[in-house]
């Protein structure tokens, strides 16, 4: 359990690009090559995005040898769980965030760079063992 910071919280909520990667990681963890596919931005700029939201208490994250996966923290208290709400209602209303959450799903599972990931296969070769369809 993290507990969220309202100052750093509300900033991170102010950009569409952090709205959507939250959105996204309510499906659950992703690596970050996959954000850059279902964003469409480059690299560094979503690291940027991610950084703004692991400082606010929204995002954790986790290394798997060269990789980092993000997942949505669990809230602590009741204004964090409010603000996983207000997420949730947000990301469930808006088309885009939609068509992202989709297009991430089929990434976790076929197209992205860490299909199938276990400790032999950490990410980025996709054999018919791996992919889950």
């Amino acid at each position: 359990m993290v507990k969220i910071q309202p100052e750093l919280t509300f900033k991170a909520l102010a950009d569409q690009q952090r709205l959507r990667i939250l959105s996204i990681l309510m499906d659950g963890e992703i690596c970050v090559g996959d954000l850059v596919d279902v964003l469409g931005s480059p690299q560094p700029t979503v690291s940027r995005h991610l950084a703004v939201l692991r400082d606010a208490g929204l995002v954790v994250a986790r290394k798997h040898g060269l990789w980092v996966f993000h997942s949505l923290c669990q809230p602590s208290d009741e204004f964090g769980n409010a603000i996983m709400l207000a997420v949730t209602s947000c990301a469930t209303a808006n088309r885009e965030m939609l068509k992202d959450r989709k297009r991430a799903k089929r990434l976790r599972q076929v197209d992205g760079c860490c299909p199938g990931l276990n400790d032999d296969n950490p990410c980025g070769k996709k054999t018919v063992e791996n992919i889950v369809r």
